[in-house]
């Protein structure tokens, strides 16, 4: 299955990305964010364990635009919510 993260910078973000990548269904994971997208799983998150091995480009974050043509099974939003 392919799943999308859509707000993976923020806390509940990086904690379903964490669960996600160890999840046996899951074949691959797409983290997005519009503020951090070319930037590495990895550096936002140092306790991300090997996200090369899920996160296609190398573990590093998209933006919105890249992710709309991935075409994902799934979508997670993990957005702030707005007042």
């Amino acid at each position: 299955m392919k799943a999308t993260i859509l707000g993976t910078t923020g806390y509940t973000g990086m904690l379903l990305a964490r669960m996600l990548v160890e999840h046996p269904e899951v074949d691959e994971l797409l983290p997005v964010s519009s503020s951090k997208a070319g930037t590495k799983v990895y550096e936002v998150d140092p306790g991300f364990q090997d996200p090369k091995q899920k996160i296609p480009a190398g573990g590093t974050l998209v933006d919105p635009e890249e992710a709309s043509a991935w075409d994902p099974d799934v979508v997670f939003s993990a957005l702030p919510h707005l007042e």
